[in-house]
Formats: C-alpha cells, sequence, structure tokens
C-alpha cells in the first residue's frame, strides 16, 4: 500500500535521486552517459545544498540537467500550503503537477 500517493504515482515511472548513495548517483550520470564524477556533484546539490530543481545546479551543464529532469524526480519539494496549530504542531500540503495530466495530486503530513 502506497501512503504517499504522488511519490508512488510518479515512482512509477520516474525514479527518486534523493536517498540514493554516491556511488549509486554515480551508476545514474553514467548510464545517462555522463562522466562518473557528475555522481559526485549530484550528491552534493542533493545532500548538502538541499537543492529542489535541477536548474539550480550550474555546474552540471544544461544538456545534463535537461536529461536528468527527464528520467528522474529530485524528490524534495516545498509545501503548498501549512497551518500552524495552538498545540504547536503544522500540517502542511504537498504537491505536484502529474506528468501525465495537468491536475494536481497532494498529501498532507503533520509534524
Amino acid at each position: 500500500m502506497c501512503i504517499y500517493k504522488i511519490i508512488c504515482n510518479f515512482a512509477s515511472f520516474m525514479d527518486i535521486l534523493l536517498g540514493k548513495t554516491v556511488q549509486e548517483l554515480e551508476a545514474v550520470a553514467q548510464d545517462l552517459g555522463l562522466p562518473k564524477f557528475v555522481g559526485k556533484q549530484l550528491a552534493h546539490w542533493l545532500y548538502q545544498k538541499r537543492v529542489s530543481d535541477f536548474a539550480e545546479m550550474p555546474n552540471l551543464s544544461l544538456k545534463a540537467r535537461e536529461m536528468l529532469a527527464q528520467q528522474y524526480l529530485i524528490g524534495r519539494s516545498e509545501p503548498l500550503a501549512h497551518a500552524d496549530s495552538a498545540d504547536g504542531t503544522v500540517k502542511y500540503l504537498f504537491g505536484e503537477t502529474t506528468q501525465r495530466s495537468d491536475s494536481k495530486e497532494v498529501f498532507e503530513t503533520v509534524f
């Protein structure tokens, strides 16, 4: 059962980079025909700079960013909205435009 519907829908046809090791990211780069060192660059942007878009990776070529965006999701997104409660909990709404249509799929989580 998939709790996070949006991730599961995307994951059915696009792989998520966030959570991969440096070695796995190097393999991703090589599978796309890019040099192995691009995997280390990806790790830097994902885990140190915490980017949420390939466009935020200027040391990768435009071609590399386009190839990555066609086949992979970063796996991190900013909340669409949030609501603070009196007890200190915060409810977040996350969502993405799906690849299959212009509709939005969303999910909520509480922190």
